[in-house]
């Protein structure tokens, strides 16, 4: 298979999560890998997710607006939409990422 990509995507494993319908419908994920312009993510049970929402990087706390690209099992490779275009959606802070413990 042709790679296709424009840039090179970064190996990873970091937690993401997703939200749609304005918010009110969250999911986790695996973000496998990531460029400036897409990720592919791996979910439990990917079934019923849109072709459009919000990814939330966990461990950097950067939000992103996707579009499905291809689905393949229990991965989904995305694109990003300029930020300027994303939507902010009210129930937002449900996607805040868990501040770390303190150090004891």
């Amino acid at each position: 298979m042709t790679e296709q990509r424009k840039e090179a995507r970064q190996g990873t494993l970091m937690p993401g999560r997703i939200a749609y319908e304005r918010g009110s419908q969250v999911r986790d994920c695996a973000v496998r890998d990531i460029s400036k312009e897409g990720a592919r993510l791996t979910f439990v049970n990917p079934r019923g997710l849109p072709n459009e929402f919000e990814l939330l990087i966990a461990t950097t706390g950067d939000i992103y607006q996707a579009v499905v690209k291809w689905r393949r099992g229990r991965e989904i490779g995305v694109y990003f939409v300029e930020k300027d275009d994303v939507v902010l959606w009210p129930a937002r802070r449900q996607m805040a990422p868990v501040p770390p413990p303190p150090a004891s």
